[in-house]
């Protein structure tokens, strides 16, 4: 059918005429992406280790399987490169479970599980430990990333000493857990077409 109009059945059984605009004036747009995640060091070349069990979960690339603290903050959870590798940023990926700021809903209170304050320390033989960067993840969606500059190093230990929820809320308190832990060795870079 020329002009942009097809015919289309209603639930009735009758035809009607539905207009679409022609072939040439439609927005169409090609999504690119790499192969892997770029600039991080891929699954099964870094081990996880920490106070609780599941500790693998942070390093195996699977968003479906995470570490929980246990309500057992604060945590220590450190990662081993296997060597000394690059490492300019920590990507912190935290399960989507909760708000991002404590509220009451559906007729409960409710508080984000988010990492408050945090340290991170690195180590090239895992024994003498020198802290990079302290602060404090704002409490939002997403992957958070914690800059450690441009060093060299085989073990990162992330520490965790509190999280944004409150005591007054039990169901949320400290109730962290985990997806991902990357480690980056350079940022992303734009692809040309």
């Amino acid at each position: 059918m020329s002009g942009g109009t097809t015919a289309a059945s209603s639930p009735a059984g009758s035809t009607t005429a539905a207009t679409r605009p022609p072939p040439s004036s439609r927005t169409t747009f090609k999504v690119k992406t790499a192969e892997d995640r770029q600039g991080v060091y891929p699954p099964g070349t870094i081990t996880a280790t920490g106070g609780t069990t599941g500790t693998e979960a942070l390093v195996d690339g699977d968003y479906l399987t995470y570490w929980d603290a246990k309500q057992q903050i604060p945590a220590s959870l450190t990662l081993d490169l296997g060597e000394v590798r690059k490492a300019r940023y920590l990507a912190v990926n935290q399960r989507e479970w909760s708000p991002t700021h404590n509220r009451g809903a559906f007729g409960r209170k409710e508080d984000s599980t988010r990492i408050k304050d945090y340290r991170v320390q690195v180590s090239i033989d895992g024994d003498t430990w020198k802290q990079v960067k302290a602060g404090v993840l704002e409490s939002a969606k997403g992957v958070r990333f914690i800059d450690l500059g441009n060093l060299k190093t085989r073990h990162i230990r992330l520490d965790i000493d509190s999280t944004w929820g409150s005591p007054t809320v039990p169901s949320f308190y400290n109730k962290l857990a985990i997806d991902e832990l990357y480690v980056g060795w350079r940022h992303p870079v734009r692809h040309s077409n």
